[in-house]
């Protein structure tokens, strides 16, 4: 789960490109550039949900012409500069309600830890619920920002103090949304009972998908950004899965399958691929569900971080 920040150099380069393929083939057709924002379910599970909402199409050569009409005394190298960053503001104003978006200061995470502790109160929320209770707590924030600005950097320091300890900690911020001892106890064990029950399952996904978690994971490690590690588990599951189906089908051809035709021999070994295919989920859910059972646990012990939860969240 992340929030839109930085935006300026990627919009910078797609602004210079419409603006570019507009001069290219400016009289022959329009150009439209397509703001989309994305909102994920869980950033780092595999093949999460998530919610592409698409803005309103920006007409670049309609733009161009109400700017040269608003400045007709630019020209030039001086004119393309700022016709530039004038249309990388009007892309970050459509991106903005497409995004869980926050100004890119030096509060930004202390801003992000805030809201992303909130909307954790009301956990499982769809990606769709999630950015639309996100935007309404950001909006709120921003005007006690403006309104409050030393109350706000009061909270905000409290609230990066509290990530600081939470991160030393080890527990994921959908953990904070079991707030009291029973919820956190019962939760915790509930999740521990299922991964005893599921562990058969578990390590018979394991041992069909080995060569996807391990090719994967080695890319995955190798990839300067992590946002990517997902990606390349997909990429290595959708490559591994039908060179799985041919080695078996001309494995059972060599072996002579008794009793079976090509044909049921082919069955058989695309059942067994797509078997493959579909336990990767479960290995790498798997994982995710342990991963948050034991910042379960660890929250469950750390009665003081709760505490100081509490008492932040009621400054709201």
């Amino acid at each position: 789960e992340v929030a839109m920040k930085s935006p300026v150099k990627p919009l910078q380069w797609a602004a210079k490109d419409a603006l570019e393929a507009e001069r290219r083939i400016a009289g022959q057709w329009p150009v439209y550039i397509v703001p989309m924002g994305i909102e994920y379910g869980d950033y780092f599970r595999f093949r999460t949900s998530l919610e592409i909402q698409i803005g309103a199409p920006i007409c670049v050569g309609k733009f161009v012409n109400e700017f040269d009409e608003a400045n007709p005394g630019l020209e030039g190298d001086h004119r393309e500069a700022v016709l530039i960053n004038a249309f990388r503001e009007r892309l970050t104003t459509a991106l903005q309600p497409l995004f869980s978006w926050l100004p890119d200061d030096d509060r930004y995470e202390a801003s992000w830890e805030w809201v992303k502790l909130r909307t954790a109160q009301y956990h499982p929320l769809t990606p769709y619920e999630r950015k639309t209770l996100n935007h309404k707590i950001i909006e709120s924030l921003l005007k006690f920002r403006d309104a409050s600005p030393t109350a706000a950097d009061a909270l905000l320091d409290r609230t990066a103090a509290f990530k600081a300890e939470r991160e030393q900690a080890r527990v994921s911020i959908f953990s904070t949304s079991r707030n009291t001892t029973v919820k956190a106890a019962i939760h915790a064990i509930a999740w521990s009972i299922l991964l005893i029950i599921g562990l058969p399952v578990f390590l018979l996904s394991a041992i069909l998908t080995f060569p996807v978690w391990i090719i994967g994971g080695k890319l995955a490690r190798g990839a300067k950004d992590h946002a990517w590690n997902n990606t390349w588990r997909f990429a290595v599951n959708f490559v591994y899965s039908p060179l799985l189906s041919l080695a078996l089908f001309i494995a059972f051809l060599v072996v002579e399958l008794p009793g079976h035709a090509w044909w049921s021999t082919l069955l058989i070994a695309l059942l067994i691929a797509y078997a493959a295919y579909s336990l990767t989920p479960i290995f790498y859910g798997y994982l995710e569900r342990l991963r948050l059972t034991v910042s379960d646990w660890r929250w469950l012990f750390r009665p003081v971080l709760r505490k100081k939860l509490k008492n932040l969240l009621s400054k709201s």
